[in-house]
């Protein structure tokens, strides 16, 4: 469920204090102040889309955000990188040595477990998502390369639309049955950006099998419920040939079949312990993820995580939640 701080509720005196203090908590420890030339009005939103989450505020305040090599050594939360927009306004930020004044509607990274430093005179609108950088599973040198060149990317506009998207419609996203799923969607959508982002412009020409992957890996996972996804189908939507297909998916030790039944058997799991889904009989999630089957699920159920579909549900309590910082909201630097 989405959480909303409203400033405008409280009383102006303590507005600039609240904004700052829930601005820290939701993105890393920093030095951040806040400053408006009137009293400090807006709101700050956020939601979880399994691992990943997002934030939208609409503050009318200037920020400025330092974070140090001292509150990077005495951080011991898991390293996030943040992927964020302006909707209008400019800003300033400063990472790896890179200084680079930012628009309106620029898609930009920061590596939230490094120093850095961001401020903009006028404060604004803007979205934001936080992804573990263990998600993504790329070493530091490619986040480092990639993270201040995104718009060199072929995949740039596609990662700038699909947070626009995720930001406007984010409440019923959220409450969907496949929330999940379009975290992981998004997981592999900013990897392929960082990937060819880091490639540079004298990076090999043609269209990287990395982002032809992601496209693969986005496909499959916004058409789950389709009992009827298939190679061909996938790779038609991509515009490749199955034998293409194969070839890729063979290059990066990496089998279409078992990543199609690992996330919908994911997504499920998920669903079976989803407070809203408690009504919803085993056999009707089975056909929501694609298993036409729902004996043929229960038998790939127990192979995968050793129990039954039922048994999982009547436990106790279901999967950890996303860390404490990440349940709390998105990315809020810069915005």
């Amino acid at each position: 469920m989405g959480t909303v701080l409203d400033l405008d509720h409280l009383p102006a005196p303590r507005r600039a204090e609240v904004a700052r203090d829930a601005i820290v908590a939701l993105t890393v420890p920093s030095r951040f102040s806040v400053h408006a030339r009137h009293d400090i009005r807006g709101r700050i939103e956020s939601w979880s889309f399994g691992e990943v989450a997002l934030i939208r505020t609409t503050v009318n305040a200037g920020q400025h955000m330092i974070r140090t090599d001292r509150h990077v050594r005495r951080d011991s939360a898991p390293p996030v990188l943040s992927f964020a927009q302006r909707r209008h306004g400019r800003a300033v930020q400063e990472q790896f040595g890179v200084r680079r004044e930012l628009g309106a509607g620029e898609l930009y990274c920061t590596d939230l477990s490094s120093a850095f430093e961001y401020a903009n005179a006028e404060g604004g609108c803007g979205q934001g998502l936080q992804v573990p950088l263990a998600s993504l599973g790329l070493p530091g040198e490619v986040v480092r390369r990639g993270a201040p060149n995104l718009a060199r990317s072929p995949l740039y506009p596609l990662v700038a639309d699909h947070l626009a998207a995720l930001a406007r419609d984010a409440p019923a996203l959220e409450r969907d049955e496949s929330a999940a799923g379009i975290g992981t969607a998004t997981v592999e959508l900013v990897r392929a950006l960082l990937v060819s982002a880091a490639r540079g412009p004298d990076g090999a020409p043609g269209t990287p099998a990395e982002i032809t992957l992601a496209r693969v890996r986005h496909h499959v996972l916004t058409h789950l419920a389709d009992p009827g996804l298939n190679a061909d189908g996938v790779a038609a939507a991509v515009g490749i040939s199955v034998r293409h297909l194969y070839r890729l998916c063979r290059e990066a030790e990496f089998s279409l079949e078992q990543w199609i039944v690992r996330n919908r058997l994911e997504r499920a799991r998920s669903q079976l312990v989803a407070r809203d889904a408690r009504g919803r009989s085993i056999a009707a999630i089975a056909r929501a993820n694609g298993f036409a089957d729902p004996s043929h699920f229960t038998r790939r159920f127990r192979a995968a995580y050793g129990t039954t579909p039922q048994q999982w549900r009547r436990q106790p309590a279901g999967p950890p939640s996303p860390g404490s910082r990440l349940s709390a909201g998105g990315c809020a630097v810069g915005e």
